[in-house]
């Protein structure tokens, strides 16, 4: 049982950076489409000679792997085969998704393998002003609880989508307890789980914002007294009509699947691959490391 979670496609953004770029606020409401999601990064990116100061977005999530998976979904199509032991990366829907992320890339408007952020996430970055669109479900909002500053101009939105006709948000990584059908002392083990997920440390986690409980009797404990808390809840409840269950593998880790696509990247982002001929060294890699984890698990 996951202790909370968040739809970690949704968007956080910095409403003065929008104001000081001159670029419409986007609707809480109805999601942005992916490429004027992309259109409204480069319009909001500050540069300083060859050194980008503000980074107009940030749509690389919890993980490259996890945010391409529901990027292909929203084009209506599946990265894993059904088995959850290969992918293909060459699909019509898949490869939209592919092209999408070395289009940003190259428009070197965000952090990449290439130009990574210095600050190795995106909790500081944006807490100074220097990120003005990023892909983190509700629980980023947390963060600035206690940052007035940021609190005045964070604000949280939607997941993107393609223009399908598909709405899909999920939740790409969240934590929690479990007991092994092993266990020798399961009852004490299941006092504790109580404890830790319906009792006073999940009323505190609720209330200090870091994702939404899974248990519905505590959502009504979310933050909502500041203005930008009160607009997030709002958004986030709309947003869970909308929630997505993406199958993951069993035979990779996301870490490997991460590595091996910022492996390749690289030559994609220089030009010197197209999009298919990255897909097609994506599936070459991957398909190799999850055919042997497969084996490593039988």
């Amino acid at each position: 049982m996951v202790k909370d979670y968040s739809q970690d496609a949704m968007l956080w953004y910095n409403g003065a950076l929008f104001d000081a770029a001159k670029v419409d606020r986007p609707n809480a409401t109805s999601p942005l489409l992916f490429d004027e999601l992309l259109e409204t990064g480069k319009r909001l990116t500050k540069r300083q000679g060859a050194k980008v100061s503000v980074y107009g977005l940030n749509p690389n999530g919890l993980s490259l792997f996890t945010t391409l998976l529901g990027m292909t979904a929203s084009a209506g199509g599946k990265l894993l085969s059904d088995d959850l032991a290969s992918v293909d990366f060459s699909s019509p829907e898949a490869l939209r998704a592919l092209t999408w992320y070395v289009e940003y890339a190259k428009a070197g408007i965000g952090p990449t393998v290439l130009n990574p952020d210095p600050n190795g996430w995106d909790g500081p970055t944006f807490q100074a002003s220097r990120m003005a669109t990023t892909t983190n479900g509700y629980w980023f909002g947390a963060l600035f609880a206690t940052d007035a500053k940021t609190a005045k101009v964070a604000r949280l939105l939607p997941a993107p989508q393609f223009d399908t006709g598909r709405r899909v948000s999920p939740c790409y990584g969240a934590t929690g307890l479990w007991m092994p059908k092993a266990g020798k002392n399961k009852e004490a083990a299941w006092r504790f789980m109580e404890w830790y997920l319906a009792g006073d440390p999940a009323r505190q986690r609720a209330g200090g914002g870091w994702g939404i409980p899974t248990l519905k009797s505590l959502r009504g404990l979310m933050p909502q007294q500041q203005p930008y808390q009160k607009e997030a809840y709002d958004v986030q409840m709309e947003e869970l009509k909308h929630f997505s269950v993406l199958s993951f593998t069993p035979y990779l880790r996301v870490e490997a699947l991460d590595t091996a696509i910022n492996r390749a990247l690289p030559k994609a982002i220089k030009g010197e691959l197209s999009p298919a001929q990255l897909a097609d060294a994506l599936n070459g890699e991957l398909n190799k490391q999850l055919a042997d984890g497969k084996k490593r698990l039988r």
